[in-house]
């Protein structure tokens, strides 16, 4: 089977972003994040096997970040909201399994990725009691990696099944 899909859509920020200032008013100057997004790949099996390849691109246009709401002791108080990033996600995803008789199954995946911020923008620095803003500050964010997510990903799974309903699981994985 050879597959392709493709979107494109626009969606409001997450609530603590939205609602940055701990209350039901919605932040100020907010707009929506837009991300367009294409994957194809390929999916075979057989009877005791399957396995699936894909690659992957998606462009998001002003993701807006909002600090933690909560910072521990040594951390300043201050909030932070940075608008108007746009990033690239590109990459190559695979997976197989095998069942090895009747009562176990091998798995592995990778996932390869590159994704990057693709601007340099502006952050707003909040006083946190009344969340208003405090001072500007420029991010040197063109290049650098989004961080919140692996970009590699590589592991593999043995699971064996058990009489009356147990099984008995294995995994390794490598996140980088």
């Amino acid at each position: 089977c050879v597959y392709a899909n493709a979107a494109a859509y626009s969606r409001a920020p997450y609530a603590n972003v939205f609602f940055s200032n701990g209350n039901n008013t919605p932040s100020k100057n907010i707009t929506n994040e837009k991300n367009y997004l294409g994957e194809a790949g390929i999916r075979k099996s057989g009877i005791r096997w399957t396995a699936e390849a894909t690659a992957y691109i998606a462009y998001w246009k002003d993701k807006t970040l909002m600090s933690s709401a909560y910072a521990s002791l040594d951390e300043d108080p201050f909030k932070y909201m940075v608008k108007g990033l746009d990033a690239l996600h590109y990459g190559l995803e695979a997976n197989a399994s095998c069942r090895i008789g009747s009562s176990l199954k091998a798995e592995a995946f990778a996932s390869l990725g590159e994704w990057k911020w693709k601007n340099d923008v502006d952050a707003t620095i909040l006083d946190p009691q009344t969340m208003r803003p405090v001072e500007e500050m420029h991010i040197y964010s063109d290049g650098l990696h989004v961080g919140d997510a692996p970009q590699t990903q590589i592991g593999t799974i043995l699971t064996a099944t058990l009489p009356k309903g147990f099984f008995l699981r294995a995994d390794w994985n490598f996140n980088d």
